[in-house]
């Protein structure tokens, strides 16, 4: 040990009196550092992280439930939720909460993967917006403060309750601070959806509507069009009818604050999501009142969602009106609906070519084969065989296409 001691003594006395020798081993250093940094970068593309979308739903499952039980999870289940937490951009107890809610809310097993990414999307959203403002009072500020690290912490409870107390802070001071106070209400609405809790969500949004000044139009019917929004997925994935029929009555209302001569893609994208929510609440209902208002919503919004202008919000639009007649057409003696179905799916197509939207593309063959089938039946030719339009053999040429997509 002395022996080597008096060695890098004797090297350090030579480094200090030989400049270039210096220089030349900072230059080597500066050399192995770029090279060691070269190859993590080939490392890092060669083996990427995984991405969520390779974790299986069943999987997902798994974790999910040994998660929220406090369970311990296994070396691959660990690997798993590291890389889940990398690609949403989340900390693990954040993801643990999503994982509660999922949990709670008995989310199907086919529609968990969605469920994750939509709650990470809105967690993010409210994340970045549950920060002070420059102009904050001290106590409002601090009480953002806490809900932001609530937030962080996965006490999304804990972070709603914060909020709630500033709403009532906000209240004193309401006059001045209204556009701000209808954020706080959004905020929780956005909350109450990363949760989901729809229909508490639709209730915030309507909350936050009622706190904007008059003169400011257009942040009222954005938080009003998420209040009508809220309450059709809540109708939709809750089977509460009630809440369908409440959004119908707030996209009808919408209607009339935005007409079509001042915002008619707004005006259109309504007419939409109103056809939506009675096509919906029509295939729940006896009779064809509801899916006969839907396929008038749907040509209506047609009428400034046209192909040449918004090919996108068209091919979609064309695609609700083909579902609506194909429910209506079901219900209807004879095939001038069921027809028309195949008609306007066949048209869709032509928006929506394999090569470009495989999803967008297969989802309609299968309801153009729906439609194609009950019009087979309904023309009792679907045991000719010979490949016409509603013949077993044509059908199932195009569920086949589909299902390669």
């Amino acid at each position: 040990m002395p022996r080597l001691w008096i060695l890098l003594r004797k090297n350090w006395i030579f480094l200090k009196k030989n400049r270039s020798t210096r220089e030349t081993i900072a230059l080597l250093v500066s050399i192995a550092i770029a090279l060691v940094g070269g190859v993590w970068a080939v490392f890092t593309y060669v083996f990427p992280v995984e991405k969520p979308g390779k974790v299986s739903p069943k999987e997902l499952s798994g974790i999910i439930e040994e998660a929220t039980k406090g369970w311990i999870v296994s070396e691959q289940q660990r690997h798993t939720i590291d890389t889940l937490q990398a690609n949403l951009g989340v900390n693990e107890r954040a993801l643990t909460a999503f994982f509660i809610t999922l949990g709670e809310n008995e989310v199907p097993l086919e529609q968990l993967k969605k469920k994750l990414l939509e709650i990470a999307g809105h967690y993010k959203e409210l994340l970045a917006q549950a920060k002070p403002n420059p102009d904050d009072e001290p106590a409002v500020a601090k009480i953002k403060i806490a809900a932001r690290e609530a937030l962080e912490a996965g006490q999304l409870a804990r972070a709603d309750d914060l909020l709630e107390q500033l709403e009532k802070l906000q209240d004193s001071a309401l006059e001045t601070r209204q556009l701000e106070r209808a954020s706080t209400s959004a905020r929780r609405g956005q909350l109450a959806m990363t949760q989901l809790r729809y229909w508490d969500a639709a209730q915030h949004f309507a909350d936050a509507a009622k706190h904007v000044p008059e003169e400011r139009t257009d942040v009222r019917l954005g938080y009003l069009d998420q209040e009508a929004d809220a309450l059709l997925t809540e109708g939709d994935e809750r089977g509460d009818n009630g809440a369908l029929a409440a959004s119908i009555e707030r996209y009808r209302i919408l209607l009339t604050l935005q007409p079509r001569e001042r915002v008619p893609l707004d005006w259109a994208m309504t007419e939409n999501n109103l056809g939506n929510a009675l096509k919906i609440l029509g295939e729940r209902e006896s009779g064809t009142q509801r899916l006969e208002e839907a396929v008038t919503a749907f040509r209506a919004a047609l009428e400034e969602y046209t192909r040449e202008r918004v090919p996108l919000q068209w091919a979609m639009t064309q695609s609700n009106l083909g579902n609506a007649l194909l429910a209506l057409g079901e219900r209807e003696s004879g095939t001038a609906r069921l027809e028309e179905a195949v008609a306007v799916l066949r048209a869709v197509l032509k928006e929506r070519p394999r090569e470009r939207v495989p999803l967008g593309w297969a989802a309609t063959q299968v309801n153009l084969g729906n439609a194609l089938w009950r019009l087979g039946e309904r023309e009792r030719d679907s045991a000719a065989g010979g490949g016409g339009r509603g013949s077993p053999g044509g059908i199932g040429r195009i569920y086949a296409g589909a299902r390669t997509a």
